[in-house]
């Protein structure tokens, strides 16, 4: 938010969710497998926590949280063997922030 372009949002992540990953079923659910750094003592290793959409006309991937927050609509930019990217714009005070995420095969860089 300081009008110079961030290269790692990760940065913003806490710690106990940095190891997190979500798979985006066939079903259109999201399921969010925890890492070994848990939030909660109560937490579980695995749990559904939304659902997406994919519109290939379009090209835009629709992922909804059930936390509360807003769905986010991203259009796909480019797609490989290895990762998927995926580009979103998000408004606040300051403007209009351009948001690229780069979902990859666990295991592939």
């Amino acid at each position: 938010m300081d009008g110079k372009p961030d290269s790692d949002l990760r940065a913003l992540v806490p710690d106990c969710e940095g190891d997190d990953a979500d798979r985006y079923l066939e079903d259109g659910t999201i399921v969010t497998d925890r890492g070994s750094k848990s939030c909660d003592i109560d937490e579980e290793r695995q749990e559904e926590t939304g659902t997406w959409s994919y519109d290939p006309s379009t090209r835009v991937l629709v992922m909804e949280k059930y936390d509360g927050s807003r769905p986010v609509h991203s259009h796909l930019e480019s797609v490989s063997s290895t990762q998927i990217i995926f580009i979103s714009r998000h408004s606040s005070a300051k403007g209009i922030h351009t948001v690229r995420t780069i979902l990859k095969v666990k295991g592939k860089t």
